[in-house]
């Protein structure tokens, strides 16, 4: 399978057993590119500079905590807003109504607030949830949400696996789960799927070479209900190469049992 995989990857695409249907798309969703330097120049003055205060708000925080490693406000710029920027067509794609359309999107597992607040600055009509399970990072989205007015977002302290069991505000409730550097891919769709609504979609950035997690999270798909549509370039670049993002459509409800207890989808993926 993993052959098959590998194959589709840089073909046409394939329908593979289970809920393995990959189609990769090179450089597809290409308008309004932002993911270099030069292009950053596309942001509106109003845009730049919230994400400028970002940026300052998180090296003042992190002087007393550990937000990122990156210690450079330039280095930032590249790691942190630029391949978030690069994951924005790729939204605007799974989004219904398109880049101008009000989803309901959640940022599952987002730190030091990316790519959540980077979307929600660049999509004010959007809602975005900010979701953590830890405390102080959660303070720190929330000064950053005063600091820059992002009105559109919610920052909410929490597992997601207890938010997708809360049956009022939690389950089922968003258009899109997006997480980026949280978990490998068969842990990824336990913690998403129940969060997102049938026909939803789940964002998740990877490096260079995904097959293999896609492949291992083939039993997951199957119990969480969920297929793997395309696997993307974006054009942001990493030390192993060009990064990807894997699109996930969810096609039925997600089975009452997941998502399973706290800490048990990373101890014992399915």
């Amino acid at each position: 399978m993993a052959a098959a995989i590998g194959r589709a990857a840089r073909g046409c695409g394939v329908l593979s057993p289970g809920r393995l249907r990959v189609t990769w798309v090179s450089g597809r969703h290409g308008a309004r590119p932002m993911a270099s330097s030069s292009s950053r120049s596309l942001l509106s003055v109003e845009e730049r500079s919230r994400l400028d205060t970002y940026l300052d708000t998180l090296f003042e925080y992190n002087a007393r905590m550990n937000l990122t490693a990156v210690k450079d406000k330039k280095e930032a710029e590249e790691r942190h807003i630029e391949d978030s920027l690069a994951l924005l067509p790729i939204l605007d794609s799974v989004s219904p109504g398109g880049e101008r359309g009000r989803p309901k999107v959640i940022d599952v597992g987002t730190g030091a607030g990316l790519p959540g607040v980077v979307v929600a600055v660049m999509r004010e009509n959007w809602e975005v949830t900010l979701l953590d399970s830890l405390q102080k990072r959660c303070k720190f989205l929330s000064d950053v949400k005063e600091r820059i007015g992002l009105g559109n977002a919610t920052v909410r302290w929490g597992r997601a696996e207890d938010v997708g069991r809360d049956q009022e505000e939690g389950r089922e409730a968003y258009d899109i789960a997006v997480a980026r550097a949280v978990a490998e891919l068969r842990v990824l769709v336990e913690l998403c799927a129940p969060l997102v609504r049938v026909g939803g979609h789940i964002v998740a950035a990877k490096g260079p070479s995904p097959e293999e997690e896609i492949v291992a999270a083939g039993n997951a798909l199957e119990q969480l209900n969920c297929e793997v549509v395309r696997v993307d370039d974006v054009p942001s670049f990493g030390a192993k190469g060009q990064r990807t993002v894997v699109v996930i459509r969810k096609v039925e409800e997600t089975p009452e049992k997941f998502p399973r207890q706290p800490g048990k989808p990373n101890k014992r993926p399915l």
